[in-house]
């Protein structure tokens, strides 16, 4: 998402070994909220002919999506790590898309002019910013007056299991702390709000989509968790302790009772229209 000194999700430090895994879970999930997600970009007014910004664009199935919808429109999918771009260009062309750009950038210096996208998405990428208020600035920057900002992100105290393996417990609290001490948020979905309004967004919507067991099974629950995945190339004992924690939790699919349950916070904001605010 970010490069190594700015955010706390570091694909390019993956061995070989996990970026299969990691890639292969990222393309779930992304095929779990896709509909969802396409839902509410439509609500919020994404629409074709619109020049849209995906941030943190990683593998790039979600910037497909937003280039289907957007077509004849353009599309520019951004990320700091060039194994992902690499991906996402594998992708772009298995699809077919000809309407979307993949471009090596960081969030703290959008390299693009003032007022220039009408729609700027970012898809669980605030929980990996070391510094939110100025990624966001620069968003507000190169949006369009009228221009639509829509995020989509987790907050960790939105999650919970029932029976709660002790494991599971464990592991979750050292992820956070790695994600923390590497500048970045597991509990960004409630603040979203406040950075929104703060940059001077207006028309700030904020619902939080409930995904439960009951629903989608419990095994479609688990199969969407990293269990701390990203930092396992620089965490070894991280990886042996998650491993635990993933069969401890998986075993759960065989319990009658157990329960699973998770917030996704999608929040959206629009930038003032300048002539209004000149009246």
């Amino acid at each position: 998402m970010m490069n190594n000194t700015t955010g706390s999700y570091r694909f390019d430090t993956l061995h070989k070994e996990y970026r299969h895994q990691e890639l292969d879970r990222l393309e779930r999930k992304a095929d779990f909220f896709i509909e969802l997600e396409k839902a509410k970009w439509v609500k919020a007014g994404l629409k074709s002919g619109m020049k849209a910004l995906d941030l943190g664009c990683g593998a790039g199935f979600t910037s497909c999506e937003i280039a289907k919808i957007t077509y004849p429109g353009t599309v520019i999918g951004v990320d700091f790590s060039e194994a992902m771009l690499e991906k996402a260009i594998e992708v772009k062309k298995s699809k077919g898309i000809n309407n979307l750009d993949l471009e090596l950038v960081d969030v703290y210096h959008l390299n693009f002019p003032d007022n220039y996208f009408d729609f700027i998405h970012a898809r669980f990428f605030f929980q990996h910013l070391t510094n939110p208020m100025v990624a966001i600035e620069n968003i507000y920057r190169v949006l369009k007056p009228g221009g639509i900002f829509c995020v989509f992100d987790i907050d960790n105290d939105w999650f919970t299991i029932y029976p709660k393996p002790e494991s599971l417990t464990k592991l979750a609290r050292k992820i956070a702390a790695i994600q923390q001490s590497q500048g970045g948020d597991a509990y960004v979905g409630r603040k979203l709000w406040s950075y929104f309004s703060k940059a001077g967004f207006i028309k700030i919507d904020t619902q939080v989509e409930v995904i439960t067991s009951d629903k989608f099974g419990l095994k479609t629950i688990l199969n969407l968790l990293s269990f701390g995945s990203p930092y396992y190339s620089q965490y070894k004992d991280l990886a042996i302790f998650a491993e635990r924690a993933k069969k401890d939790t998986y075993s759960l699919i065989n319990v009658a009772e157990a329960w699973a349950g998770f917030g996704i916070f999608m929040v959206t904001g629009c930038k003032p229209d300048e002539v209004l605010i000149r009246i």
